[in-house]
């Protein structure tokens, strides 16, 4: 294997200044920022950023190497109290708990800038201000709190990551949860590293200024490890072209999170950095993973990821499968022995440095420990089956050309049992064939040595709700005895709510307009099933008309879908199906009125609603039956009218009232 070191020697020989005006500058407070109470962006924000600059440049020295330096500075103006909240701040770093090689942060400072009697009075951070801790066992987690924060402040911080990590570099955000009256990005990276970088978002620059500094640079190169025999090195002096970029943003509107995204920050304003290669006249090219397929070929290599998928073994002499044919049977045994005897420390990666027997000896560890083992098990006792790579909710999503290591923080496993995919993550708690719903996050790459390909994460998922009712009207009375079974992703999401704080879980469950709940109750709570029981009423406010809701405990408490278009695409983790049943009692003495009956669907059977009302005079009952199903996953900008307008539809038609008339 041959080893370089490269040593340079900056001799700076042309250097290009970017200029650009801008109405705040960091560090240059004056009393018209004190004074402003608004900002013509957004007159009712109660608080604005109005200067951030961040500048990554990839530097080098003969004691680090390169290294990827980040520092950003902002400036933030309150124009309102309530946000003096925006003045205690985190900000994470890879910083593991145990392990050499870790982001270093410095330079970190900022100040609070007050006026009064027309002095501009400065308060500077400390020690105090600045408090760090050990987020997981990878990160670290730093929190600011700014000092003497009012009405009218401005605050200012700054502070440096430097990284070894060249080829992951963080997005950069252009947009923010408040406007940004100014924002820009300075670039500078060696001509020999081959970044992709992409403006995402819909927000352009109004300046995008590129241009190159030559450095003299000496190099060292080696022929051989440290330490061989023979081994020979030469020095070469050369100019080393390096490309700079300047982007400016301006009057950027606040970043609003809209309701049902698989990502929260999908479609905000950001810039992308992925290093596809590397290249120099005297060592050719390498080439980083530029394609998921050469992700593949990396991994299948990795001691960390593709040799433990061939170490299956193990589980032979953990649990006696031989007389076993039934594969379900077979995968359902060694997906609940791991479920049963391991225990997951860390909820999100993709690689093992555990050993199977390693990993049951210590009866825990990571997602990756769990589940390649896992894979490697199942493919060891017959059951063929492929990892999976995906990036979790709320993690970003894979890009489908440009891979990016970072955002594929996940695996788990797509088994093949009667020739139809079967999905399974070991690390969680769910019922075998079921992925934990963070998983269930657009489509997931197999990691496989032939025709690999994208699978949606989403299949066949689906959340079910169930809801009987008995309505009797007595004394102006109407009493609601009510059955609800939550099933599959519904029960799943409920539990743990339930068990966090149950009494908060049942009566958030259970509130319904203009009715009275009496009690409430769990009376079953299984894998795939929670019942709630929960009796409830109201009083008839007329006496010659009595309107009775035939349905309660209807999906969405409050219509969600209230803004008149939508740029990020609606996002749901799993389909929908809601079946209501209720049987409404009436005495003698009455006319009904029941709302009309319908059956209608929006496109391709995406969503749903059937409708049907019968009175039987004769038993003196009214039963109503309503199915509601959102069956689509997704929608798209463009869809969001139609899909908005039919749920709203659907949910007034499920809210039309039985109208009982005395005579």
């Amino acid at each position: 294997m041959k080893f370089f070191s490269i040593t340079i020697l900056f001799t700076l020989i042309f250097l290009s200044n970017f200029g650009f005006s801008q109405k705040f500058i960091y560090n240059k407070v004056n009393k018209e920022l004190l004074q402003l109470s608004k900002h013509d962006i957004d007159v009712e924000a109660n608080a604005a950023i109005t200067y951030k600059s961040g500048n990554r440049s990839i530097e080098f020295s003969e004691m680090t190497g390169f290294r990827a330096n980040f520092s950003q500075k902002t400036q933030i103006k309150i124009f309102e109290s309530d946000a003096k909240g925006m003045g205690t701040f985190s900000f994470y770093y890879y910083s593991p708990a145990s392990g050499g090689n870790r982001v270093k942060i410095f330079g970190l400072k900022g100040a609070t800038y007050n006026l009064k009697d027309e002095k501009i009075i400065v308060t500077k951070i400390n020690d105090e201000n600045v408090f760090y801790e050990q987020h997981n066992n990878y990160f670290k987690k730093a929190t600011i709190t700014m000092p003497m924060l009012q009405k009218g402040s401005v605050f200012e911080y700054e502070y440096t990551l430097s990284s070894e990590y060249i080829s992951n570099i963080d997005d950069f955000d252009i947009q923010e949860d408040y406007p940004v009256i100014y924002n820009e990005l300075h670039l500078e990276y060696p001509d020999i590293f081959k970044y992709q970088i992409n403006v995402l978002g819909g927000i352009s620059p109004i300046s995008d200024i590129q241009n190159s500094i030559n450095k003299s640079m000496s190099l060292k190169y080696s022929n051989g490890d440290p330490g061989t025999p023979g081994k020979q090195t030469q020095y070469i002096q050369q100019n080393m072209l390096f490309i700079t970029r300047k982007l400016i943003f301006e009057n950027i509107p606040a970043f609003i999170s809209e309701p049902f995204v698989a990502n929260k920050e999908d479609g905000k304003g950001i810039v992308t950095h992925q290093l596809i290669g590397f290249q120099t006249s005297y060592m050719g090219i390498k080439n980083f993973a530029q394609s998921y397929e050469m992700i593949n070929t990396e991994l299948m290599l990795d001691d960390d990821f593709g040799r433990v998928l061939k170490k299956g073994d193990f589980i032979s002499d953990l649990i006696d499968l031989k007389s076993e044919t039934d594969p379900i049977k077979i995968a359902k045994s060694i997906y609940n022995y791991f479920v049963e005897n391991t225990s997951c420390t860390m909820s999100y990666n993709k690689y093992a440095n555990l050993s199977g027997k390693q990993l049951f000896k210590e009866g825990k560890g990571g997602v990756g420990d769990i589940n390649l083992n896992y894979i490697a098990a199942l493919n060891h006792a017959g059951i063929k089956t492929v990892p999976i790579l995906l990036s979790t909710r709320g993690h970003g999503t894979l890009h489908p050309i440009y891979p990016n290591y970072s955002k594929m923080n996940y695996v788990v496993a797509m088994s093949y049992i009667n020739d139809k995919p079967v999905f399974s993550d070991a690390s969680s708690i769910l019922p075998f064939g079921f992925l934990p719903i963070h998983c269930l996050n657009g489509k997931g790459w197999t990691v496989v040595d032939v025709n690999p390909e994208w699978v949606s994460m989403k299949v066949n998922n689906v959340g079910k709700q169930i809801t009987l009712t008995e309505i009797s009207v007595a004394d102006n009375r109407i009493n609601y005895n009510t059955s609800t079974d939550r099933l599959n992703y519904f029960a799943f999401k409920d539990m743990e709510d339930l068990d966090h704080e149950k009494e908060s879980f049942l009566n958030n469950f259970s509130k319904e307009n203009e009715l009275i709940l009496d009690s409430v109750s769990i009376s079953e709570k299984k894998d795939l099933r929670l019942r709630i029981i929960d009796t409830q009423h109201r009083m008839a406010e007329n006496e010659s008309h009595t309107y009775i809701k035939p349905f309660i405990h209807l999906p969405f408490k409050e219509f969600p879908f209230t803004k008149e278009n939508r740029i990020s695409p609606i996002d749901f983790p799993y389909s929908h199906e809601y079946k209501f049943v209720s049987t409404i009692s009436i005495d003698d003495g009455y006319n009904i009125e029941v709302p009309q009956n319908i059956i209608a669907t929006l496109g391709d059977n995406e969503v749903s609603i059937k409708y049907l009302a019968v009175v039987n005079k004769d038993i003196k009952k009214v039963n109503i039956v309503a199915d509601f199903k959102i069956n689509k996953t997704s929608f798209l900008p463009d869809e969001y009218v139609d899909f908005k307008e039919s749920v709203k539809a659907i949910l007034n038609k499920l809210n039309e009232p039985v109208v009982l008339i005395k005579l």
